[in-house]
């Protein structure tokens, strides 16, 4: 089997000071896959994703190589229930 893929990404950043940001993203791809359904046609489908997160770096107490974030999303498909992920996330950059 196979899957190809195109679509569009769409987001903004705001940078709320120094060492607070936040971003909004929406992507909405289209896959197609090679498996033949019921009716003998190939199918594909979308999953448009949205997402939102904020991060905070840790200048103030470690230095400016590190970084805490804080995102959520919310993943929508057309044959299968939608998903919500919620993560927090340690950053260090070098």
């Amino acid at each position: 089997g196979y899957r190809v893929g195109a679509g569009v990404n769409v987001g903004c950043a705001m940078r709320a000071s120094d060492d607070l940001r936040a971003v909004a993203k929406v992507s909405v791809p289209y896959w197609y896959h090679g498996e033949v359904g019921i009716d003998n046609h190939k199918s594909g489908y979308w999953q448009p994703v949205a997402t939102l997160g904020v991060q905070y770096d840790l200048t103030q107490f470690i230095n400016k190589n590190h970084a805490v974030r804080l995102s959520a999303s919310y993943e929508l498909n057309d044959d299968v229930k939608s998903d919500t992920d919620v993560s927090l996330s340690y950053g260090w950059y070098f």
